[in-house]
């Protein structure tokens, strides 16, 4: 079921906004108002002189733009890549997904080839190729002046059309296909989907590295609660990220990490083009995943966390001081953005609102879209309002959630959950997690001091992520880590650390954007990442 990739802007004409998902062929927009601030997509506006393209809130449908040959593309593949030398290749876009998981604002991994983020304007003329970028969702809601029941009935209302509206798109032979974790957005989703529809057409799937796990064993009981009978396990083995790596490299060229790719492994190997793929994404950053209240005064940047955080690993892996300097640049731009139009929000969350939803998920949900159709609940520009403007007692540890639950199903929302957002509220979520962290370090201390032969797979994890970078894609990671070393990329100091096998979250999350490189090397030995338009000197090191 493969999309449509290219916006060929020969075919818009001139004047009027058209609506496009990339997916379908462009149509009219006949409001006259502000239709992305009601309807998720990409919206266009051609004149003689110029065109405009605006994102929907989180970016859920990618828009990537080749400077070079003027084409857009909801992904990399499809743009121009004949010349792919050194002068495309971004060293601070490269150390930003080495930092933070994705690079920020405009940046992709490629120079000529900038991607529009969520929630903003991009404006070309064509005469003079100049363009610019400019956000009109700053993520200020107002926080809402409702009770607190007034507001859960507004939310339960609006999730009760949305369900409604996806039964009603089935055609008789589909299916709802629904990702059910152990966490609480998607035991969300499931109560209002049998709310509103046939649990007998609802295909749960539960992913993990086994069916010991806690993810799967509270999946299972929603299932059982609600009445869905059909429930996939989905093995998420230590040799997939290898896999993902190979199949994200053409999409999406490093901008993607290998780690991101369990429900993509699913329908890669499912049979779901009949399916509608109802995914809790963007549930996180709307609901409270990173909840926070707006200080004042406003901590400068250099106190930021995440700037803490860019000055530490720079620190530690020597990166050089013109990358630094760009890749704080890039921090200055969001910060100063941030602090002139967000009153709600600290820095951290409009970071994680801003950024990444657009720079990692929305990837994600194109590479689902070529295997069936999909929804996302969360990103649906009402009921995202709705839950942003509730205050942050009822976002913080994702609360709000617990008390839809509560009202809907008791017995649902009494069950233990593994959800993003750790509540230690009462005794007992207090002991479930520190279960959660005692049983991973106990397994941790066992790998190193067996030099992992001895491998307990904690039940509270989904995937062994750790045990997967220590052994299976060892290989696959050093060969990865060569070829950037050879392309000076890599120094000699930053080779060194990396090189160690991976035991923290930092080092696992670095070693994830190395993978996802490694097919560059093997698939394309032509491409050189370094200084000049030609293949670098293989260099030796002593490591």
């Amino acid at each position: 079921m493969k999309t449509t990739n290219i916006l060929d802007i020969k075919y818009l004409k001139d004047g009027g906004w058209w609506f496009s998902q990339f997916g379908e062929r462009p149509s009219r927009v006949s409001e006259n108002a502000r239709p992305w601030e009601s309807r998720n997509g990409v919206y266009v506006l051609k004149n003689r002189n110029s065109l405009s393209i605006v994102t929907d809130d989180f970016g859920s449908v990618p828009v990537f733009f080749d400077l070079k040959n003027i084409l857009f593309s909801n992904d990399l593949q499809h743009l121009n890549f004949d010349n792919v030398q050194t002068e495309w290749f971004d060293k601070p876009a490269f150390w930003e997904s080495m930092i933070y998981d994705y690079s920020f604002n405009s940046r992709t991994s490629i120079k000529n080839i900038i991607q529009v983020p969520g929630g903003s304007i991009f404006a070309f003329n064509f005469q003079s190729r100049e363009w610019s970028i400019e956000r009109w969702n700053y993520f200020n809601v107002k926080e809402t002046g409702f009770e607190e029941s007034k507001l859960l009935a507004s939310i339960d209302q609006r999730l009760l059309d949305l369900c409604d509206q996806y039964w009603k798109s089935l055609n008789p032979d589909s299916f709802i296909l629904l990702p059910l974790s152990g966490g609480l957005d998607s035991r969300l989703l499931a109560v209002y989907l049998v709310l509103t529809g046939d649990p007998n057409r609802i295909k749960a799937v539960t992913f993990g590295f086994s069916k010991k796990s806690q993810e799967y064993m509270i999946a299972k009981q929603v299932c059982e609660e609600l009445g869905i009978k059909k429930h996939w396990f989905h093995p998420v083995s230590r040799e997939i990220y290898t896999e993902n790596a190979s199949d994200f490299w053409k999409p999406w060229r490093g901008c993607l990490s290998a780690a991101h790719g369990h429900l993509y492994s699913f329908l890669k190997a499912t049979d779901c083009v009949n399916a509608l793929l109802v995914t809790g994404f963007l549930a996180d950053p709307i609901v409270g995943f990173a909840a926070s209240e707006r200080k004042q005064p406003a901590l400068s940047l250099e106190k930021q966390p995440v700037y803490l955080h860019l000055l530490s690993d720079a620190k530690e892996l020597g990166i050089e001081d013109g990358i630094f300097a760009d890749i704080k640049a890039d921090l200055n731009k969001t910060y100063r953005e941030w602090l002139e139009n967000c009153n709600r929000f600290e820095f951290g969350e409009y970071l994680y609102l801003s950024q990444r939803q657009s720079k990692t998920y929305a990837l994600l949900l194109q590479a689902y879209r070529d295997h069936c159709r999909v929804v996302i609940p969360f990103a649906d520009p009402a009921l995202a309002t709705l839950f942003l403007s509730a205050p942050y007692v009822l976002r913080k540890d994702k609360e709000i959630i617990r008390k839809l639950l509560s009202n809907k199903n008791a017995n649902l929302a009494n069950l233990k959950d593994l959800s993003s957002s750790i509540s230690k509220r009462t005794a007992q979520q207090f002991l479930r997690s520190e279960l959660r962290k005692w049983s991973s370090r106990i397994s941790l201390i066992l790998r190193l001091l067996t030099k992992d032969k001895v491998r307990y797979f904690s039940p509270y994890w989904t995937e062994d992520l750790i045990g997967a970078y220590r052994v299976e894609c060892r290989e696959a990671i050093l060969t990865s880590l060569d070829s950037l070393y050879e392309q000076n990329i890599l120094s000699d100091h930053q080779m060194c650390i990396l090189k160690t096998k991976p035991l923290k979250s930092r080092e696992v999350a670095r070693i994830s954007t190395v993978l996802s490189y490694l097919p560059a090397f093997l698939s394309e030995p032509s491409w050189s990442l370094a200084d000049d338009n030609k293949l670098q000197p293989k260099r030796e090191h002593s490591l």
